[in-house]
């Protein structure tokens, strides 16, 4: 699953999973309560987030985002490139942090890392 406000990079990275195998991509949202909702009915194994659809305390929501999907692997993205920041994201539950200035191909890497081969919807399924 793919939560982001941007239309045309939430397609592009979506876009980028599919052709690489390394996930079926199984919604889309545009916001954060959508995202939630989503991922209550489709149950995914992992989930790319926007970090811009967490508002006020990044660290609570992103917690409070995990108790809500306790098995799904989250590779969150965004524009903040501090070490720092994406190990606060990582200690908050995150499987992973990438800033989205390094590229489709970053999150891509990330979500097979976090996403072990032979699990619903990771890579060779």
């Amino acid at each position: 699953m793919i939560a982001l406000s941007h239309t045309r990079l939430r397609d592009a990275i979506s876009a980028a999973l599919s052709s690489s195998g390394a996930m079926s991509v199984v919604g889309r949202a545009d916001d954060l309560a959508h995202a939630i909702e989503l991922t209550r009915t489709a149950r995914p194994d992992g989930l790319v987030l926007g970090a811009g659809l967490l508002e006020g305390d990044i660290v609570h929501d992103l917690q409070e985002l995990v108790s809500e999907i306790p098995d799904a692997r989250i590779v969150v993205v965004g524009t903040e490139t501090s070490t720092a920041y994406g190990t606060a994201i990582k200690a908050a539950g995150a499987a992973d942090y990438v800033a989205l200035d390094s590229g489709a191909e970053s999150v891509v890497s990330a979500v097979r890392r976090a996403i072990p081969k032979g699990s619903s919807g990771g890579p060779d399924q």
